[in-house]
């Protein structure tokens, strides 16, 4: 698929997410196209390569297109509450243009109303295995998770964590 051609396939995520550098990096040319298929996809790229949007735009595009974007429709785990933040603060206006909303659950900030879900929650392992037990139902309209920085959990007693955690979830939620 050529950029051009990609651009086309986000009518509504480009501009929030890419117009202000005008073009696509490498990694996003390949993953774009594999994620708006539907595909499960690694995205393993140098950092400030755009991987991030890469993953976040053709998600939210798909989200877009199909029913209403209500309850909570994208998992964004990140190892540390210091990277949810980062996220959520490059992330916040992006999102907010779509008129989507974006949520973080850590320990830093515990409460999230189950009421009131945001579109896009970013949170961390031990996050999710708290909202996990204690309200299961929030993901059963869950689409997406996206796993950044998995690296920095391999081979550790977290990554085992967070494998539970996704059967736990693939239990409430089978379409993932």
């Amino acid at each position: 698929m050529t950029p051009e051609e990609i651009k086309t396939r986000l009518p509504r995520t480009w501009h929030p997410f890419f117009a202000r550098f005008g073009r696509f990096t490498a990694v996003q040319e390949m993953a774009i196209p594999m994620i708006l298929a539907g595909d499960n996809v690694v995205i393993i790229s140098p950092a400030a390569s755009g991987k991030t949007e890469a993953a976040v735009a053709p998600v939210l595009e798909n989200i877009l297109a199909s029913a209403p974007a209500e309850g909570l429709k994208v998992l964004y785990i990140s190892p540390t509450r210091a990277l949810v933040n980062d996220l959520y603060r490059r992330l916040e206006t992006a999102v907010g243009y779509l008129n989507l909303t974006l949520g973080r659950k850590t320990g830093d900030r515990p409460k999230i109303d189950p009421q009131r879900l945001p579109t896009v929650l970013l949170t961390t392992p031990e996050s999710f295995d708290s909202l996990l037990g204690r309200h299961p139902r929030i993901f059963a309209g869950l689409r997406y998770v996206i796993l950044d920085e998995i690296h920095l959990l391999d081979n550790t007693p977290r990554c085992d964590q967070t494998r539970v955690l996704l059967n736990r979830l693939r239990k409430i939620n089978d379409r993932l």
